[in-house]
């Protein structure tokens, strides 16, 4: 039990994003009522089960803190958070507002949780659609055509080119079924290799993020989801007291080229441009509209409220670019499906008719 507990320190809690904005909720909600913040890790732990990651993440939280350790610090060692939310509490510890910033931190991450529902809730129908298309075309190909292959092949004329096709492809696979496997299995052991080992896990990073960003219609979707999440985090930040500069440098999305502008841009803002300047060099990146409204903003001293304003609009603009999206996809994936299964159905049927025509001629 001991060991497995210091295997516990080490190690960081694979905490669900649901958990961790339970645990900030109740942590703003018990902070209300005046009471410590060790108070309130013990009343978020009390009746969560042992081998629950929420009580294990608090009760590694109330040691750190029983040995000097700050919030912030302790949070940040123990689960993965963005670090521009790990800037807010550390902000909030040393102002005297921990509340308001884990508050902060809650919202923020149920604003990302209803994002990412919300683009699933859109692709469920399509990616069932995509499966049962498989599924049909699957048991139609192994399941039916084997039965009546003998008799196409006892016919001793030549077959229409799609039974021809069908035949080709199930022997192709009742051949190599093994070799497919170990491709698969090799391609999976690849993906598991690239993620641990930092050097390939940074170079394919690299790589994934330049080329999604230059992949039409892709790249629209990902720059609406990296600006609503940067405005959102910025929001916070700002809102929270933080410096424009450590604000732009901790607000990193999950994008190396964004994270990559945002740190020049942090630069040029040091050294005196205004964040609307400094925005308006990477106009590939952000949009003339964001670069205007922030302008405006700077001058009106209403940043934080113009970002937060921002954050909404470009989740509402993801959003319904995912549903206009995904509508146009599922009738392609149904003509898509039709023609599969019409070509398998002609597959079998052709050969079939050919010979009642051949029967009736000689009759």
């Amino acid at each position: 039990m001991l060991l497995f507990k210091k295997n516990l320190v080490k190690k960081r809690i694979r905490l669900r994003l649901r958990d961790q904005i339970i645990v900030f909720k109740q942590l703003g909600f018990f902070l209300k009522s005046g009471a410590t913040i060790d108070e309130c890790i013990s009343l978020c732990a009390a009746r969560v089960p042992r081998t629950n990651p929420r009580k294990i993440f608090l009760d590694l939280v109330k040691e750190d803190l029983a040995s000097g350790c700050p919030l912030w610090q302790s949070i940040q060692k123990r689960i993965v958070l963005p670090p521009g939310l790990i800037t807010v509490i550390e902000a909030g510890e040393e102002s005297g507002t921990i509340r308001q910033a884990l508050e902060r931190c809650g919202q923020t991450l149920v604003k990302k949780d209803v994002l990412r529902k919300k683009t699933m809730a859109a692709l469920t129908y399509p990616i069932s659609i995509a499966l049962l298309s498989v599924v049909l075309t699957g048991g139609m190909t192994f399941g039916i055509f084997p039965k009546i292959r003998p008799l196409l092949e006892s016919m001793h004329t030549t077959l229409p080119f799609p039974t021809r096709v069908l035949i080709f492809v199930s022997d192709t696979i009742a051949r190599h079924w093994f070799w497919g496997i170990v491709f698969l299995v090799s391609v999976f052991l690849s993906v598991i290799f690239i993620s641990k080992y930092t050097f390939t896990r940074t170079f394919t990073t690299r790589v994934r993020d330049r080329l999604l960003l230059t992949m039409p219609f892709v790249n629209t979707l990902i720059k609406g989801q990296i600006l609503s999440v940067f405005t959102g985090t910025m929001a916070v930040l700002v809102s929270s007291g933080i410096p424009l500069v450590v604000g732009l440098r901790r607000s990193h999305p999950n994008n190396v080229v964004y994270a990559q502008a945002l740190d020049h841009i942090g630069s040029t803002v040091e050294s005196g441009t205004t964040v609307s300047q400094a925005l308006a060099t990477h106009a590939h990146l952000f949009p003339e509209t964001m670069v205007q409204l922030v302008s405006a903003a700077e001058a009106s001293g209403s940043l934080a409220e113009t970002l937060a304003f921002l954050s909404e609009y470009f989740q509402g603009e993801y959003e319904e670019l995912v549903k206009k999206w995904s509508s146009l996809l599922e009738p392609v994936l149904m003509v898509l499906l039709g023609c599969a299964i019409g070509f398998i159905a002609l597959a079998m049927i052709l050969p079939i008719y050919a010979l009642s025509q051949t029967v009736s001629a000689i009759h």
